[in-house]
């Protein structure tokens, strides 16, 4: 991993949240993800896992008001279901989608290929 790919947790305010069984893919996620927290079954999951609304800036805007955090624990294909670390203030550094940026300019969740969202990148908004 290089080191325009390392998240870095500075100063960080944490908490365990609920996460489902690793079983499914859809519960899935890395150290670093960013997490949404889904209010159907009450567990947090990857942004990536997040359902694609009419546009990139509608799906952003609806998943950030779900936004949970960043994940500072795992959940694996063998996991069974319970509670993980996610970061929820603090410094956390995360890699950006190529762009030019202002000083003090929001980003928000980067698109991946196809209509998803990327779990590590943030973009410009």
């Amino acid at each position: 991993m290089s080191d325009n790919q390392r998240h870095r947790l500075f100063n960080e305010h944490w908490q365990e949240l609920p996460a489902g069984a690793g079983s499914t893919a859809a519960n899935r996620f890395e150290v670093g993800d960013m997490l949404w927290l889904d209010e159907a079954n009450g567990i947090v999951k990857g942004v990536d896992q997040y359902t694609w609304d009419t546009s990139l800036a509608v799906t952003q805007q609806k998943a950030a008001s779900r936004f949970a955090g960043v994940s500072a624990g795992h959940v694996l294909s063998t996991d069974v279901a319970g509670y993980r670390p996610v970061v929820q203030s603090g410094v956390v550094e995360m890699t950006c989608a190529s762009a030019t940026f202002r000083k003090g300019q929001w980003v928000g969740f980067a698109k991946q290929t196809g209509n998803a969202l990327e779990p590590q990148k943030v973009a410009a908004t």
